[in-house]
């Protein structure tokens, strides 16, 4: 595949390499993220730079989520923009492998392993801030089944856009970004603040995990009948 690529041809590849998923009807915040790993993906395209390299850089800041938030104060600030980064990583290398046409089933699974321990890592995070251990296994359960669920229906042969539910990896990415702002907001006034309001927001992301589950399997039950 050639290095230079036109929006509409770099959004087709997307799409073969992301089980037929249209960036163009994604939310604007996510079309913002991965037009940005377009453009620089482009850059780093024509200087030989690895996907690989991003999926690494990406995964450390991922790990340095959790050691920035345990500061306290206003910390968690700078890890939702460490775990921002993170993203714009992400895009760029699933950006690379569109323009160097390297998209592989080796490649999507390490990808998805990158995800899940980043997951680790922001919950991790928010398990510093206050929140108890009993609701931070509630959500990691709760994000596995719903990825174990999603990888069987795949092998299915189920396109995963068609597995899309209110649990999915964006809202659990709006959340933690919310988490550590709120949290960093409500330092000055006491932590128990900053601790209850972060665990306000997992109680959510667990409700939204738990409707999220009993989407999919409404999906899955529905195709595969």
């Amino acid at each position: 595949m050639p290095m230079s690529l036109t929006w509409d041809e770099f959004v087709s590849g997307w799409a073969r390499s992301h089980d037929g998923y249209d960036m163009r009807q994604a939310p604007a915040a996510t079309r913002a993220v991965l037009h940005f790993g377009y453009k620089t993906g482009g850059v780093l395209a024509r200087l030989g730079v690895r996907p690989a390299s991003l999926m690494i850089i990406s995964a450390m800041l991922s790990l340095a989520v959790p050691l920035l938030a345990m500061q306290g104060g206003p910390w968690p600030a700078l890890a939702a923009i460490a775990l921002i980064a993170s993203l714009f990583a992400d895009a760029v290398s699933g950006s690379l492998t569109v323009f160097k046409g390297a998209m592989s089933r080796l490649g999507a699974f390490y990808q998805s392993i990158v995800e899940r321990l980043a997951e680790v890592a922001w919950l991790a995070a928010l398990s510093t801030l206050g929140v108890r251990p009993g609701l931070i296994f509630a959500c990691a359960a709760l994000v596995w089944a719903q990825e174990y669920i999603r990888a069987r229906a795949g092998g299915a042969s189920m396109r995963a856009i068609a597995t899309a539910t209110v649990g999915d990896r964006p809202s659990r990415i709006w959340l933690t970004i919310a988490a550590f702002l709120l949290a960093a907001i409500a330092a000055p006034v006491g932590a128990d603040l900053a601790a209850g309001i972060v665990t306000l927001i997992v109680l959510i992301w667990i409700a939204l995990a738990l409707v999220g589950v009993f989407q999919l399997l409404a999906i899955v039950k529905k195709v595969l009948a």
